[in-house]
């Protein structure tokens, strides 16, 4: 047997060795951490492969993406279940931690982020925001839910609606909301602008999906067109909204719902299409009414309008600033409802700022592992 085939000989044991040894690596680590349980629904086949190629990187040992006490967690995820590992997060909030909220908001968000981090955007944002995925440790596993919008043919494109089907009186018939693509891109652009990343995708997606309170209303002009509320998130940015908005008469123990928007919609068959989306104080809002039948001076009333129309959610939280919204609601257009007992509305769990880098955030966070 000459030299080089005893080299390749040798190189072919090197191999299987190696082999050998990345396998019992994938084993140990499975038993450290918690398994992935897909649930891909209605979702697009090739948007769950791509999910699915993504996790499949995923290294909780990866010290430079997860901080010790997420690692902490997700162990005691594997040993022992969520339910013992979800007392990590009972006992910071019952030591008063002044992390622990983000804690919480950090856990669930930065595994969805860093799946979301290795799918290329332009293969992305094929799926999404009518595509949603969420991961929820329950028991041992990591559940992979995904979920999807319906949609039907229209006369005018696409329709997309919720599985829940919510309705509206339209002319004494009841109508099921339903929104367009462009109402839908438009909704995320100016009411969840990081939608592209997973915890604000999640939020926006709720909207479509969970909402099921909805107006009717007649905008400027007569367009038919309905609005609906968000309900407001125990120390999350709408509650502040709402507590600036209220004022002296905002209520520490009780509801809130703030109103996200209006949309001007046409009638599709059994459906009431959104065809865009109106931030409140937008052209033919009642806002926008009320700015015009106020009493005020020309120039004041010009300078409310030119105010409205950079007004979203963005502006509202780098400004701090929601005296426009106040000045709607003084003036016979409500921004905040409640005190409510019960709504459909959906609750938003959006997390304003930098909540893209979610391992920057999960790494800030100081608590005791």
């Amino acid at each position: 047997m000459n030299s080089t085939m005893i080299a390749e000989k040798r190189q072919k044991r090197q191999q299987k060795v190696n082999a050998k040894r990345k396998h019992q690596e994938q084993v140990r680590k499975a038993a450290r951490y918690p398994l992935f349980a897909f649930e891909p629904n209605d979702a697009p086949p090739a948007f769950v492969a791509a999910v699915r190629e993504a996790v499949a990187t995923i290294n909780f040992d990866d010290r430079a993406v997860f901080a010790a006490w997420e690692r902490s967690v997700y162990q005691e995820v594997r040993r022992a279940g969520w339910h013992s590992a979800s007392r990590f997060f009972a006992a910071l909030e019952k030591a008063e931690h002044p992390q622990a909220t983000v804690a919480l908001v950090a856990f669930y968000g930065h595994l969805g982020q860093e799946v979301f981090r290795r799918i290329p955007e332009a293969v992305l944002l094929q799926y999404i925001p009518i595509n949603d995925v969420q991961f929820l440790p329950d028991g041992q596993v990591i559940r992979a839910i995904f979920r999807s919008l319906r949609r039907a043919k229209g006369p005018h494109g696409t329709v997309y609606y919720s599985r829940h089907q919510p309705t509206v009186l339209v002319d004494g018939e009841k109508k099921v909301v339903a929104f367009s693509i462009h109402a839908i891109q438009r909704i995320c652009d100016r009411v969840y602008p990081r939608w592209r990343n997973y915890l604000a995708l999640g939020d926006a997606f709720g909207l479509f999906d969970e909402c099921q309170e909805f107006e009717t209303c007649d905008l400027h002009g007569g367009q038919v067109g309905f609005t609906f509320f968000e309900n407001c998130a125990k120390g999350f940015w709408n509650e502040a909204v709402a507590q600036e908005i209220l004022g002296s008469d905002f209520r520490e123990d009780q509801n809130y719902a703030v109103r996200v928007g209006y949309c001007p919609a046409e009638v599709e068959g059994n459906f009431i299409k959104a065809k865009t989306f109106l931030c409140p104080g937008y052209g033919n809002t009642p806002e926008f009414t009320a700015i015009l039948r106020s009493g005020l001076p020309y120039a004041e009333k010009q300078a409310l309008i030119e105010q409205s129309r950079s007004l979203d959610a963005q502006t509202i939280w780098t400004n701090h600033d929601c005296s426009l919204l106040k000045w709607f609601h003084d003036h016979g257009v409500p921004q905040v409802v409640g005190p409510i007992l019960h709504s459909d509305a959906v609750t938003v769990m959006f997390l304003p700022g930098n909540a893209a880098n979610m391992s920057l955030i999960a790494s800030a966070v100081r608590v005791p592992h």
